[in-house]
């Protein structure tokens, strides 16, 4: 509940940008900065201890680490926010190849490990591409479509799970179409871009944000086509 109160005030500062760039408060947010880095770290640190972490465990580190990383990236440290990610994408890969050679998870575990890991390098890739770092971003998102387009194949996920590994590819194809259409082959953009909207299909968006992510995946395809002639 700290954890979550100290958050949530981050949360708040970062959304009354005024307040937030104020240089008053730089001290104050570097205070928190650090003092939730702490905390995710304690809290990652007791996992790598708990071999028998389950689906929630792996749910709560997600949450924690897109919050951390969230955070700092709008404080300006970037390279702080990437290293949280991956310090957590690195011990969900790690529980993911243990599980897999011992057969002891079970099949809930192995998902959220796969899903979690996904989002995670979703976020890491679009972090990466608001800095302008197309070129870096492009693994992440790799490893997205190679990690969340198998699970939505076997259809091992509840409908809610099912709805954001949706979302979270969509973002995936899209930053990976973005890149070809200024770095490589403008056909290739507009087929990986096809297969941002394909993912999502006409289900309809269940929020703001779901509703301008896909706002803008069709406005990439139309900057695509007007880019083509």
């Amino acid at each position: 509940l700290a954890f979550d109160g100290l958050l949530n005030f981050q949360n708040l500062l970062a959304t009354n940008q005024q307040i937030f760039q104020s240089p008053q408060f730089a001290k104050l947010n570097d205070t928190l900065s650090n003092q939730s880095l702490k905390t995710f770290q304690a809290i990652l640190e007791d996992l790598r201890q708990d071999l028998s972490a389950g689906p929630e465990s792996v749910s709560r580190l997600d949450y924690i680490t897109r919050r951390v990383a969230t955070t700092d990236a709008n404080l300006g440290k970037h390279k702080q926010a990437s290293d949280v990610i991956d310090q957590a994408c690195a011990w969900m890969k790690e529980r993911l190849d243990a599980t897999n050679l011992s057969g002891e998870s079970t099949q809930s575990t192995q998902t959220a490990l796969q899903l979690n890991y996904g989002r995670l390098r979703a976020l890491q890739g679009s972090l990466e591409m608001r800095q302008g770092k197309f070129t870096e971003s492009q693994p992440k998102f790799q490893a997205v479509v190679e990690t969340i387009e198998p699970l939505l194949q076997q259809g091992v996920l509840d409908t809610q799970d099912a709805h954001q590994a949706r979302i979270v590819l969509m973002d995936a194809w899209s930053g990976l179409s973005m890149y070809q259409a200024y770095h490589g082959d403008p056909n290739e953009a507009k087929r990986l871009q096809q297969n941002a909207i394909n993912w999502i299909g006409a289900e309809p968006p269940r929020n703001t944000d779901e509703a301008l992510t896909r706002m803008q995946v069709h406005g990439n395809m139309a900057i695509l086509h007007q880019k083509a002639g």
